[in-house]
């Protein structure tokens, strides 16, 4: 969320799972401040499926470089 800050001043970095074909955010979790997107994926997938009741397909565009891959994170 563009200018959102926590009450200490430090910016919020948020990761979320969004539906592409309605525009919908299913999940959204807080990336700590000292942190990346990687160890808040698979939360985040958790969080997802238990909107949805399954996750099927993953579509990961913020990973390419990264050694593990979201099959792996979600183990």
């Amino acid at each position: 969320m563009r200018g959102s800050r926590l009450p200490e001043g430090r910016q919020t970095h948020l990761l979320s799972a969004l539906d592409t074909s309605t525009g919908i955010v299913l999940a959204q979790i807080t990336i700590d401040a000292k942190s990346n997107e990687i160890p808040a994926f698979t939360p985040l997938l958790n969080a997802a499926e238990k909107v949805l009741g399954s996750l099927t397909v993953y579509l990961v565009t913020s990973l390419p470089a990264a050694d593990a891959q979201p099959a792996d994170l979600r183990k």
